[in-house]
């Protein structure tokens, strides 16, 4: 667990890190019922987290 600051993103992820992204995670877009491009589409905003605090037990 982990607390932090989130905010919004000010910009979205550019191609190159698009491919990244969609390389990394490919197999996990079909048992969502999605495309990669649905993806992208629907969840286009950033979150960016900066992380203050990491507990674990």
């Amino acid at each position: 667990m982990f607390t932090g600051t989130a905010r919004v993103g000010e910009e979205p992820l550019d191609d190159a890190d698009w491919r990244v992204y969609a390389e990394k995670y490919a197999a996990e877009f079909a048992p969502i019922g999605m495309t990669p491009e649905e993806y992208r589409a629907s969840y286009s905003v950033p979150v960016r987290v900066s992380v203050e605090r990491v507990r674990s037990w």
